[in-house]
């Protein structure tokens, strides 16, 4: 068993000399030698690629995350340097002129200490949830109008059999003024 891993990994790595030790397999094995060098080095430039590849995902996540705060690490830097001069302003007596004791400390709002910084996915959340809200506020306005709509509608239908009550009214009384007009021209 031991020996088959080892075998696995010396053809991992390249050895293929193992497989034929015989001469009178060298002809019977030839092709698949062949075979076992092609994918060889298949395996060995797909594993160089995705190697590259992950190196160039950690360089620009860390760019993009340097980038995101660079405004934020430029203050912190100054701040750090001001502080190196702390004594220079004692010795030089600047303390005693103005009369400020103390030294003002300026931090973000939050801390982003306990955060880890999750880059683009992040940003993309964040506009999504943006987005999933300015949706959800016009869906309540779509919702709020639609329902003055139907109730200005039902509105329009009742005034409408309102007004064939009202013709149709009008109607009976001209049918009878009519018969009236009929019946005096008669006598």
């Amino acid at each position: 068993m031991l020996d088959a891993f080892y075998t696995q990994w010396l053809l991992g790595l390249g050895e293929f000399e193992m497989l034929g030790n015989t001469d009178e397999s060298e002809d019977v094995l030839a092709g698949v030698k062949n075979l076992q060098w092609i994918l060889f080095l298949i395996a060995t430039v797909i594993s160089q690629l995705i190697m590259f590849n992950t190196l160039i995902a950690i360089l620009g996540d860390t760019y993009s995350r340097i980038m995101e705060r660079r405004i934020h690490y430029g203050i912190q830097a100054r701040t750090e340097i001001y502080a190196d001069f702390v004594y220079m302003i004692k010795w030089l007596g600047f303390d005693a002129k103005t009369k400020m004791p103390y030294l003002y400390v300026i931090r973000p709002e939050e801390e982003e200490d306990g955060q880890e910084w999750e880059g683009a996915v992040t940003g993309i959340k964040k506009r999504i949830d943006f987005m999933k809200d300015k949706i959800l506020a016009q869906n309540s306005v779509l919702i709020k109008d639609n329902i003055k709509l139907k109730e200005s509608v039902d509105e329009v239908k009742q005034s409408n059999e309102e007004m064939k009550l009202s013709v149709a009214e009008m109607n009976f009384q001209i049918g009878n003024l009519l018969k009236e007009i009929i019946k005096d021209r008669k006598e």
